[in-house]
């Protein structure tokens, strides 16, 4: 079986977001293939893959696939493609973020320390990490 994902399918919902971010309104095949050089008849095969979990409302207007448009992405697509952070996504970016200060930290004790936090995050307190970082995205925590 063919892999969709990685040639076709992620470039397809990247276009999307980045599309419905800029004009707020439908998107069309053709717009998607413009903007990823992927064929109209791919992209529309897309669209019908990734429909529901990651595209939203979606119309065809008339036959063939070019008409077919979309007005929606879902959360779950805006994480998948990196514009919203998933809790682990923002402890990755937060243990990475440590581990250049710690690059910069010129004091070896406080260097210590730094990367100390950092490999926390990534390993024994990861769990607990990532519950937080989930539980401050949804609002709940301060």
């Amino acid at each position: 079986m063919e892999d969709t994902w990685t040639n076709r399918d992620l470039p397809v919902l990247e276009a999307a977001v980045r599309l419905l971010d800029a004009d707020g309104h439908w998107v069309s095949v053709r717009d998607i293939a413009n903007a990823t050089g992927i064929e109209p008849e791919d992209v529309a095969r897309s669209l019908v893959a990734l429909y529901p979990r990651y595209v939203g409302e979606m119309d065809q207007f008339t036959g063939g696939p070019e008409p077919l448009t979309i007005s929606t992405v879902t959360a779950e697509a805006r994480e998948r493609v990196g514009q919203w952070p998933t809790p682990e996504s923002l402890i990755e970016r937060l243990a990475a973020a440590f581990n250049v200060a710690a690059d910069r930290e010129p004091d070896e004790r406080k260097r210590g320390r730094i990367r100390e936090i950092a490999g926390m995050l990534t390993g024994t307190l990861k769990d607990l990490a990532v519950a937080v970082a989930g539980e401050v995205i949804a609002r709940k925590m301060p």
